[in-house]
């Protein structure tokens, strides 16, 4: 959505500050100042709007900051708080999360199954301080259980590893008709026709067959802040049997939409895919700073799978 403004745009300051509690994506100040003109500025929703609900453990992370370099080496090296200077781990990932950075819609279920671990630490912590005669806070409480909660270990959520989050197969897809056009230019829109939509259904399986391609969307919605880069691989399982994810897989910071996976069968036999499987994981990279350019191409916002647009 476009919003049409008169602006007397004096300057624009483009110094990304951090997220505030209002979540708001951006962090343009505009200056007012001069003879009038008319600025095109896009609509951004913020992360707070979006309708993502959090296990109750990870809403305690909220306020907890990242890892990375040590605060005083930080300052000496004049670099932003958030900086760590490469892949997220588990724990800094699921911070994020927890601050509605990043965001990735549906959760997946094992994250709210965790909450049972979190409130049997809990529970465990208020009775032990009890017997020893200490009476606590709730706030209290909730610090105890916050520092505790890293020996209780990322990977026992099932969708986390040590550094990435699975994505798994959505609804939508398409396949290849088979048509007279002999080549596609690679560079160009897809011949119109050449591909066909499809949805897939609860108990429903979509069979891929060697050698055949289809494109699919991830049942997740992604929305990545504009200091931090996705990138999609495929599962070593899934590749033992042929499955292959492909590698044109990066997601600039600033993208927000459904993952398109583009997969192909390299086995001898079909391959059964159904709603819900892991077909492939998202690791995250965080930058040292806030990209001036946050991605608003041709794949912003997708829903659905999107053939080849061109250039």
């Amino acid at each position: 959505m476009l919003l049409h403004f008169p602006l007397n745009l004096f300057m624009i300051d483009s110094e990304r500050e951090r997220h505030g509690d209002s979540g708001v994506q951006g962090g343009f100040n505009f200056v007012f100042e001069g003879e009038k003109k008319t600025g095109i500025i896009e609509y951004q929703a913020s992360f707070e709007d979006y309708p993502q609900t959090l296990p109750e453990w990870l809403k305690l992370l909220r306020n907890e900051p990242l890892g990375g370099y040590p605060t005083e080496l930080r300052k000496a090296l004049g670099l932003p708080e958030f900086f760590v200077g490469g892949q997220l781990e588990a724990w800094d990932l699921l911070r994020l999360i927890a601050k509605k950075e990043l965001v990735i819609d549906p959760l997946p279920k094992s994250f709210y199954e965790f909450d049972e671990k979190v409130a049997e630490l809990r529970a465990d912590i208020k009775k032990h301080a009890t017997r020893r005669g200490e009476l606590i806070t709730e706030a209290e409480l909730s610090l105890m259980v916050r520092e505790q909660m890293e020996r209780i270990s990322p990977s026992q959520l099932k969708e986390l590893g040590a550094c990435k989050i699975d994505l798994t197969m959505g609804t939508k897809y398409q396949h290849y008709a088979r048509t007279n056009f002999s080549t596609v230019r690679i560079g160009q829109p897809l011949p119109k026709g050449i591909l066909i939509e499809g949805e897939l259904e609860d108990g429903e399986s979509l069979i891929l067959h060697p050698g055949e391609l289809i494109n699919t969307s991830t049942a997740q919605y992604l929305m990545l802040p504009d200091y931090v880069r996705g990138s999609m691989d495929g599962k070593s399982s899934n590749a033992r049997v042929g499955l292959v994810v492909e590698t044109a897989s990066l997601f600039d910071p600033g993208f927000e939409g459904n993952g398109t996976m583009e997969l192909s069968n390299l086995g001898p036999v079909a391959i059964d895919i159904r709603l819900g499987d892991k077909i492939c994981a998202m690791d995250f990279v965080l930058l040292s700073s806030p990209t001036k350019h946050p991605y608003r191409g041709k794949f912003y916002r997708q829903q659905n799978p999107q053939g080849g647009k061109g250039e």
